[in-house]
């Protein structure tokens, strides 16, 4: 309903702003600033508006005896807006300003695992596109993300529970498949990168797991 309107309101800006190019070009000029000044601030609500779905999206999980499997099964959510449109800067400053304000533990560890989940469904679409460049720098990005929740465990002195645990194990898993398919479509410099960002995967894993296993760590954030 709120998207309605703010659709209405700028169909009746564009419309008022051609019944303003009979005026004097000063008047109209004047008025296009305000214009897109205008729209900027309508778009910008309406990116901060979003989040409320975006964030309810979360990744599934099938349950399998097999890790192979569930791996397989891991169901990466939909990537929305790519970082190739222009309205894309936009994004991440509405994610940074969610991040900002999330100060619970837990929610702020799921949002990256979202943001990471999210970005990595971007790779293959950009590579898709002949867009490896920026593939290969989205994967970076993700793998930040995963970094960024090593960071939050260590830094409280906490662990994951047994479920969220294999939540980011399976994760992680279906990021590392999905970056070593992407070495085999690229070459160069692009190749080289989504060799690295494994790498980083791997010592993430590996980090997430020594985490779980520490016995001086207790299950406090995602209780």
């Amino acid at each position: 309903m709120i998207f309605k309107k703010i659709l209405q309101i700028l169909i009746s800006m564009h419309a008022l702003y051609h019944q303003l190019n009979c005026l004097d070009n000063r008047r109209v000029w004047t008025y296009d600033k305000r214009m897109k000044l205008i729209f900027g601030l309508v778009l910008t609500v309406f990116l901060l508006l979003t989040p409320i779905k975006l964030y309810a999206q979360e990744t599934t999980v099938a349950p399998s005896n097999s890790s192979s499997t569930q791996m397989s099964k891991y169901v990466l959510p939909y990537p929305g807006m790519l970082p190739d449109n222009k309205f894309y800067k936009l994004k991440l400053l509405r994610d940074k300003l969610i991040l900002t304000f999330i100060t619970n533990p837990t929610k702020k560890i799921e949002f990256y695992v979202l943001q990471a989940d999210k970005q990595t469904a971007m790779i293959p679409l950009l590579i898709s596109q002949n867009k490896k460049d920026l593939a290969a720098k989205i994967a970076l990005r993700a793998e930040d993300n995963i970094t960024q929740i090593t960071y939050a465990y260590k830094s409280k002195g906490s662990k994951p529970t047994e479920e969220f645990y294999k939540k980011l194990e399976s994760s992680i898993r279906k990021h590392q498949e999905v970056y070593s398919a992407a070495t085999k479509t690229t070459t160069g410099e692009n190749q080289k990168t989504f060799q690295q960002v494994l790498n980083f995967s791997a010592t993430n894993r590996e980090e997430l797991r020594k985490i779980y296993t520490d016995p001086t760590y207790n299950s406090l954030i995602n209780k």
